[in-house]
């Protein structure tokens, strides 16, 4: 056998022999665990860190490599920080060879992480490293030495790679607690694998945990699936395929387990600081989720531009599925149909929402919203067709009226605030900049149906101004109220006005029994008011408010109230006769109604002229809130016949007023409430008698001096009117 052969077999076959025989001789008769000193101090002086091992260090044969058991990680202070039970490496057997050691695998098992953070500034992780402003003493320069020969690594270890093919924790466990906030997070146990790792190649992530909190008894399952790419520069990075789900578990939020999944495509340039998200899909139970965004500049001057979507599905169903219990409602298909589609593009710290289109059931609301991070200003323009709210109101039942009409005052008196607590958070008020439209094309409720309603809300600097406006029962209707808390004490002012409203229109439509017997009005009002009020106390309110009305009413009617016939009592009274009105029509039709109010100091001060076809009434008085009182004093006047013999009435009787009390509480019904002033009534049937009776001797007198004075008859005549003065 030639001398070359000789030196060939060698090497294919006798150099790997002492090289294996080498490493074998390590593994025999080096003890791992004398590495285990150097491996701490390496630590210590790389990274500051506080390792202990605190069981054996092992070799492994097949595959190559090395074991770490019981591993712990101590703060400053030496307190326990982190564990884990074992952790090996294994190394690439043929990477020996060429001379650059690869690790291949590490294995990561039972790691336990425990967070606490004792305050809103003290807890347990900042604590793990040295302060990064501490100075370490000078050192000599045989010391300064040696931690540069440490620091810097040879080549040989340069030559070490540490990119591995698999990297894998199992058996996590992670706990959180925040004491000020009352968390309590633990997840255990937690899974991560990435396997047949290569730069520049796609290769498989998976990520599984289970998570609860315990104050709100929260448990989350998670499992997440993709194919992981990153660049050999590690710059970009393409997340695909990802699969990620979850299952709730909150027991004082829904009952039923709730199933959320996520689908998409991601990819990520950190150079150009760009995050595409080329596909996204969220669902929870039925509701779907789906959107693409572009994110641009993500460290500084963030851009971002996505289109979501949600097409159509039941919110019943969802809510059902949710364990959330509806109402009943009158219409089976509401909450059937909602959807959702829109731009969201943030550009410049402006957040919008472009093209949104919201559909829910047969209603579709068309807008734009924007909000400035900047200023802290929102934009807000909805356009929607038509909704009808009945359709989400429970079915109407006789017995829910009267409970509702037995309940209310209790509600309502529950309702009132304290006297003296604030009713406005000024400076959230203060901090408030809005801009915000509404318009609806109709709005139909209980029956009623309003048309091109506004609904405007401004607030800048402090001022908020309110604007509502809108078509109603051939009428229109608009409102306008601001408040200014600019100054020390908040300026509340407010102007309403109505225009030709059908009142017979709205009676006949809200039909509400308990306003039956207080009667009701017909005609078309026309309506002015003002009102201005100051302080930020309900007291303080009331005693402050001034308020001005004008209104009249044509065309109309009083119905449940006869003032034909309390005029006919009143004149049959004073013809000392008997008149029974119980079968007249109670209703009281007018030409014109009209009146003023006027408040302050919690009195309301009111004038109003009524014009019937037989009956002219006129009324002055005041209405005290405080005490719930009214107190008006009308007088009715004769202008046409009244419709019975017994009150019939003389031209002179006409000039006289019927006298008229309202007196009582604002739950006293119409015909109690108002009645014959008699006191009143009964003086004047005195003085008519008085004119009546002077009316019929200046008759006689007349008489007798045209007989027996002739011309001379007019000096008597005063004479005689002396006289009876």
């Amino acid at each position: 056998m030639s001398k070359t052969i000789k030196i060939a077999l060698f090497c294919i076959i006798g150099l790997p022999l002492i090289i294996l025989s080498a490493l074998l001789s390590v593994f025999l008769f080096k003890d791992a665990n004398d590495f285990k000193p150097d491996i701490e101090e390496q630590a210590k002086l790389r990274a500051g860190l506080n390792l202990r091992i605190e069981d054996n260090l092992s070799w492994s044969l097949i595959p190559i490599g090395l074991e770490i058991n019981t591993l712990k990680i101590l703060d400053q202070n030496e307190a326990p920080f982190a564990s884990a039970d074992k952790i090996v490496a294994s190394i690439d057997f043929w990477s020996l060879f060429k001379g650059a050691p690869k690790v291949e695998t590490i294995l990561l098992d039972g790691l336990k992480l425990e967070l606490v953070q004792t305050s809103d500034t003290d807890n347990n992780w900042s604590n793990i490293l040295p302060p990064k402003s501490e100075v370490e003493p000078e050192s000599s320069p045989s010391k300064a030495e040696e931690i540069q020969t440490i620091s810097e690594p040879t080549e040989s270890q340069r030559s070490l790679n540490f990119l591995v093919e698999s990297f894998q924790l199992i058996n996590t466990n992670i706990r959180f607690e925040s004491k000020p906030n009352e968390i309590n997070l633990n997840i255990n146990p937690l899974n991560l694998s990435l396997t047949q790792i290569t730069l520049g190649e796609t290769f498989p992530l998976s990520l599984s945990y289970s998570l609860s909190e315990t104050k709100n008894q929260i448990n989350i399952d998670s499992t997440l699936k993709a194919s992981l790419f990153a660049s050999k520069d590690l710059t970009k990075f393409t997340l695909s395929n990802l699969q990620n789900s979850y299952e709730v578990n909150a027991p004082t939020i829904s009952k039923k387990a709730i199933n959320l999944n996520l689908a998409s495509n991601i990819d990520i340039d950190t150079k150009a600081e760009s995050v595409d998200i080329s596909s996204l899909l969220i669902s929870l139970n039925n509701l779907v989720l789906e959107g693409q965004a572009k994110i641009r500049n993500y460290n500084k001057d963030l851009s971002v531009n996505s289109d979501i979507k949600v097409p159509n599905f039941s919110l019943k169903a969802l809510l059902e599925s949710l364990n959330i219990a509806l109402p009943e409602m009158q219409s089976k298909e509401a909450l059937e149909k909602v959807s959702l589609s829109s731009n969201i593009s943030l550009e410049k710290n402006l957040l919008q929402f472009k093209g949104m289109n919201i559909s829910l059931d047969k209603s579709k609301w068309l807008g734009e919203v924007s909000h400035s991070m900047d200023t802290s200003a929102s934009k807000v323009r909805i356009k929607g067709d038509k909704i009808n709210l009945d359709d989400y109101l429970p079915p109407v039942s006789d017995t829910q009226e009267n409970d509702v009409a037995v309940e209310e005052p209790e509600q309502a008196q529950a309702a009132q605030p304290e006297t003296d607590q604030a009713l406005l958070p000024i400076e959230t008020l203060k901090a408030l900049n809005l801009d915000i439209e509404f318009l609806q094309d109709s709005i139909s409720i209980k029956n009623i149906e309003t048309n091109k309603v506004l609904v405007a809300v401004i607030a800048k600097d402090g001022l908020l101004t309110q604007t509502l406006s809108g078509k109603l029962f051939d009428g229109s209707y608009s409102s306008k109220a601001s408040i200014n808390v600019q100054n020390k004490e908040p300026l509340w002012s407010s102007e309403q006005n109505i225009k030709d409203l059908n009142l017979a229109q709205v009676f006949k439509k809200l039909n509400i029994e308990a306003l039956k017997e207080y009667g009701s009005i017909a005609g078309l009002l026309n309506l002015n008011a003002t009102t201005k009020m100051s302080g930020n106390q309900m007291n303080t309110l009331k005693k402050s408010a001034t308020s001005n009305v004008d209104f009249h009413i044509d065309k109309g009617a009083f119905e449940g109230l006869s003032l034909n016939a309390l005029t006919c009592k009143g004149f049959a009274l004073i013809n000392k006769e008997v008149v029974d009105t119980s079968t007249w029509p109670q209703a009281t039709p007018f030409n014109t109604l009209k009146g003023s109010a006027s408040l302050k100091n919690e009195i309301l001060d009111t004038r109003f002229d009524l014009i019937t076809s037989g009956v002219h009434a006129d009324s002055k008085g005041s209405i005290d809130i405080s005490k719930n009182a009214i107190d008006i004093l009308a007088s009715l006047k004769v202008i046409g016949e009244l419709g019975d013999n017994a009150c019939r009435v003389n031209e002179n009787v006409t000039k006289i007023g019927i006298p008229v009390k309202c007196q009582g509480a604002f739950d006293t019904p119409p015909a109690e409430l108002c009645k014959l002033d008699t006191s009143r009534l009964g003086d004047m049937a005195k003085d008519l008698a008085i004119e009546e009776g002077k009316r019929k001797a200046n008759k006689e007198i007349n008489r007798a001096l045209d007989k027996h004075l002739g011309d001379k008859k007019e000096a008597v005549k005063s004479i005689f009117n002396k006289f009876l003065k």
